[in-house]
């Protein structure tokens, strides 16, 4: 039976927090939810980090999707992104855009870099100040389940959209059926749909060689979607080490009923628990392919 499970959040660890707080608010239209502070000596045990500690935080949200951007003031970060589009683990972001050209333009002069390679006329990928990818649409060829619109047939920007729209969290993954039962079946995520992509502009997108093939399955839970992608023409290169403080999306936070029975589940679903970060009420787990999962339990 799956878990009673909430989404909460996304975590993200910056470099400079208020400069990645000013690129999410000033150019992708995220609202600020909360700031505070945390120096508990059992969140340093939950994030498998050294004593003494303190975590800056700051809770930003578009649509359903929130992100907890991490300033470790103590600690600093450690190493790089290393942005694999078939690499197993959080992918990017990706962001429906009422203006792509002018999100493009805003980028640069804040901290953030267009990865100018990527661009198909429809979409872009670029990289905030943390190096972490982003996938930005425009909004007026896609539609839907991402079925693109002829560009020709392009409508006018209208006033009542909003400058983006989350769209969904992408993930890549090594085996679909693997995930799927994982986060379905013992997480508790409701299946949407799920599709194949081989166009070239896809490839392009995504710096994925041509030709290719991508599995796509779509999962949501609160809002929150999360699209799962498989390439059976690549493989899939192993998950980086979760590394805490290293710059970009870390883990999703997920509140669960009857924590300490999921956490007894997890190896039985093809994940593992870190033994290390269980504090009682609190644990990461590894999915399928080494991503971590934040889980804390709630009554």
């Amino acid at each position: 039976m799956p878990a009673q499970v909430k989404y909460r959040y996304t975590a993200h660890c910056c470099r400079d927090i208020k400069k990645t707080r000013a690129f999410y608010e000033d150019v992708l239209g995220f609202s600020l939810v909360q700031e505070r502070d945390s120096n508990h000596e059992m969140t340093a045990k939950l994030l498998r980090m050294s004593w003494p500690f303190v975590v800056n935080l700051v809770f930003l949200q578009k649509d359903a999707f929130m992100i907890e951007l991490q300033d470790f003031a103590l600690h600093g970060v450690r190493g790089e992104r290393d942005w694999a589009p078939n690499r197993a683990g959080l992918q990017f972001v990706s962001l429906d855009c009422k203006d792509l050209p002018g999100v493009l333009r805003k980028i640069p002069a804040c901290g953030g870099v267009v990865l100018e390679d990527t661009h198909t006329g429809m979409s872009c990928c670029a990289l905030d100040p943390d190096g972490q990818v982003l996938e930005l649409l425009d909004m007026r060829i896609y539609a839907g389940a991402g079925l693109p619109k002829d560009a020709a047939q392009m409508p006018p920007i209208d006033a009542a959209w909003p400058a983006t729209k989350f769209r969904h969290l992408a993930q890549v993954v090594g085996n679909m059926g693997a995930s799927r039962r994982f986060y379905e079946e013992l997480l508790g995520f409701t299946f949407v749909l799920a599709r194949n992509s081989s166009r070239p502009g896809t490839a392009k997108l995504l710096r994925m060689p041509w030709p290719m093939e991508l599995d796509l399955t779509f999962l949501v839970k609160d809002g929150m979607e999360l699209e799962l992608m498989h390439y059976p023409s690549h493989g899939t290169k192993p998950a980086q080490e979760w590394i805490t403080n290293r710059p970009g999306l870390g883990f999703n936070h997920l509140d669960i009923r009857d924590l300490p029975r999921v956490i007894k589940e997890v190896p039985g679903y093809g994940g593992r628990v870190i033994e290390e970060t269980n504090i009682g009420n609190a644990c990461i787990v590894y999915d399928p392919d080494g991503q971590p999962v934040e889980l804390v339990g709630v009554k």
